[in-house]
């Protein structure tokens, strides 16, 4: 009889733990179907549910999925539709551009080195062209702070 006892105790912790668990899964299973009609009610939710995934990784909690009528929620449901679009396809494409580069480290390397090369090149032009400014409009013989013509500003064409 206590073996028998025994044995039933041990189904009914089992089925009670089981029916714990039961009650996780059907909890994540609501949570998700409620995130899935979210995203198909907003397609702009996918950039927020992002964010809040890395946020939950760092330990940040503050950042959560809700359309509470304000940012770019807003500015996305007031915006001419053409205008909407051009704003999602700008921001999937950033969004595409930084998970390429936090997975890809030789385009890290890329982007970086692309980037310094800009500024060379601004550097460079910038440079070389500064000091050409006033080179053009200075006549032999004046003063770059005299204006052309002398004080009385009367400037005679070249050849007279």
């Amino acid at each position: 009889l206590s073996s028998t006892c025994a044995a039933a105790d041990r189904v009914t912790a089992h089925r009670n733990a089981l029916a714990l668990q039961l009650e996780t899964e059907q909890r994540a299973v609501k949570s998700l179907e409620k995130k899935i009609r979210l995203m198909r009610a907003n397609p702009d939710v996918e950039y927020y549910r992002d964010r809040a995934k890395a946020g939950e990784k760092n330990g940040d909690h503050s950042i959560s999925i809700r359309n509470n009528g304000g940012g770019a929620n807003n500015a996305m449901a007031n915006a001419h539709p053409s205008v909407a679009k051009a704003m999602r396809f700008l921001d999937s494409f950033s969004s595409f551009i930084s998970v390429m580069l936090r997975r890809n480290p030789a385009a890290r390397l890329f982007f970086g080195l692309y980037v310094l090369m800009i500024h060379l090149w601004v550097l460079f032009v910038l440079l070389h062209f500064m000091g050409h400014e006033n080179a053009d409009h200075v006549e032999v013989g004046h003063s770059v702070l005299m204006p052309p013509g002398g004080p009385s500003g009367i400037v005679t064409p070249p050849g007279v």
